[in-house]
């Protein structure tokens, strides 16, 4: 296991921005690590790159390994939780503001369906960690706030999910004082 178990940075300020990253970041969870019962403030996506774990939301457990990303919506009381035996690894991003529901909407995951197994975790990965870096653990200069912002990749083929939909965050995007790039996450 590596020396350097958790890294993070989490935002302070939102300034009623339309969308804002809260907080993003990688960590090496020790056996039976475990979060909640407790309740976020913010939207939160996990993808689990190795190992496993177990998230629960919605009185429903979700069995859960490399490839799978989960959702918590803010005021939803969850769990998760490494596996005792083959812990896992995984990266996150957290973000809020007045157009974050939206864009949830946008995504493969519904109130049923919080989590969602990726195609390409090394690419769903590679964007996290894009995002991390994008604002990094130090503060940066405003000159200098461009935040790539997670959406929706392609819907998967026979989804209800619509190929219009994909339109929808081509341009930058202003979100309050922050020039926001699309990214896609869900490739």
């Amino acid at each position: 296991m590596p020396t350097i178990a958790k890294q993070s940075y989490k935002q302070s300020y939102t300034d009623n921005v339309e969308l804002s990253i809260f907080n993003c970041g990688h960590e090496y969870c020790q056996p039976g690590h475990t979060w909640g019962p407790g309740v976020r403030d913010h939207y939160l996506i996990h993808l689990v790159v190795a190992g496993k774990g177990v998230y629960q939301v919605n009185g429903a457990a979700y069995n859960l390994q490399e490839g799978d990303l989960f959702l918590a919506k803010p005021n939803q009381l969850i769990t998760y939780a490494a596996d005792e035996t083959d812990p896992w690894e995984y990266y996150w991003v957290g973000f809020n503001g007045a157009c974050a529901n939206k864009l949830v909407q946008q995504t493969p995951f519904s109130d049923v369906q919080p989590v969602h197994h990726c195609k390409d975790p090394q690419s769903t990965r590679e964007t996290i960690y894009n995002i991390y870096l994008a604002r990094g653990p130090e503060p940066q200069c405003e000159a200098d706030d461009r935040l790539p912002v997670p959406v929706h990749g392609p819907a998967d083929e026979g989804s209800a999910r619509s190929h219009a939909q994909h339109a929808v965050f081509q341009q930058p995007v202003c979100a309050g004082r922050y020039q926001v790039y699309s990214v896609q996450l869900f490739p």
